[in-house]
């Protein structure tokens, strides 16, 4: 058993080091580079233990490293590519998820599917500890692949966005807004209703990729996505106060201005066309004059 230890550890220690290199010196420059001694021992005992150590071996060391501390598991997991060690914490994981529902990356071990795979589907999802922002987005873009994606996970996911700050979020709107695809149960239309609320300019950022994604192209429009993200739309605007109502309205009567620029430029020519013509200032450019922007808005 103590040699199975040193050697899980042995193990761990070379991929870190591989790991620490890399970003130490990931050009492989030669006055970076590490003592050849150091180097050349570490590399040795990767290649033994990729190459020595059988797939039966692997998974005694996957229960090992499960014996001695989940989250030593789970980071043996990630950290070493190998099917048969993967497949033996996965299972672990999959059978005891109360013992790794502390570790935010066991998660995506635990909601890995296969065909008929239903262990997932589980409450205990709704306890896990917070993941971040972008592995919370692919719950959602899970449900166009037909994995992961059910009732709990994408209830979680919508948790952890709703207590996102709104400065984070705006990051990931047009992802969000574009979930609203495939939202069969309605999820994402709650939480981009949830999330206009928190601040006005998250909301006008989700009004303006909703706008956005109502389009295939510049001229034509995609119904299916038009159907979906309008009424949602229109709710937001009718959540605004009074106040951000007004503030609403001036925004994007300013922003209604500036995208009508690129109507008037529209019919000249890219490049030496079209400074040419707005250097002759034709009557059309001079529209552009008349737009100023409002002290209340900016």
């Amino acid at each position: 058993d103590l040699i199975k230890k040193r050697n899980l550890l042995l193990t761990l220690l070379a991929y870190e080091i591989e790991r620490l290199e890399t970003f130490h010196n990931p050009l492989g420059r030669a006055d970076l580079q590490i003592d050849q001694n150091i180097q050349s021992t570490y590399r040795n005992w990767k290649l033994y233990d990729m190459n020595g150590f059988s797939n039966k071996t692997w998974r005694e060391y996957g229960r090992l490293a499960w014996s001695i501390s989940t989250d030593l598991a789970i980071s043996f997991y990630y950290a070493i590519p190998k099917d048969s060690l993967r497949s033996e914490i996965q299972q672990l994981v999959k059978s005891n998820p109360l013992q790794v529902r502390h570790i935010p990356d066991a998660l995506s071990i635990f909601t890995v599917t296969s065909e008929n795979d239903r262990q997932c589907e589980t409450s205990i999802i709704l306890t896990w500890a917070s993941i971040d922002p972008v592995t919370a987005l692919s719950y959602f873009a899970s449900a166009r692949l037909n994995q992961v994606a059910n009732s709990y996970t994408i209830q979680f996911a919508s948790r952890i966005l709703c207590i996102t700050k709104s400065e984070a979020l705006i990051l990931y709107i047009p992802q969000l807004v574009q979930a609203v695809r495939y939202d069969e149960m309605g999820f994402v239309r709650r939480l981009i209703l949830a999330l206009s609320e928190k601040s006005n300019l998250l909301a006008h950022q989700l009004i303006w990729n909703i706008r956005t994604n109502t389009y295939k192209n510049e001229t034509t429009p995609d119904d299916e996505m038009k159907k979906k993200l309008e009424p949602i739309a229109q709710q937001i605007e009718i959540n605004f106060t009074s106040d951000a109502k007004k503030f609403y309205e001036r925004v994007f009567t300013y922003s209604d201005k500036l995208t009508k620029v690129s109507e008037i430029i529209k019919p000249y020519p890219k490049g030496n066309d079209r400074k040419q013509g707005m250097n002759q200032r034709s009557k059309n450019f001079k529209k552009i004059d008349k737009i100023f922007i409002h002290v209340l808005v900016f």
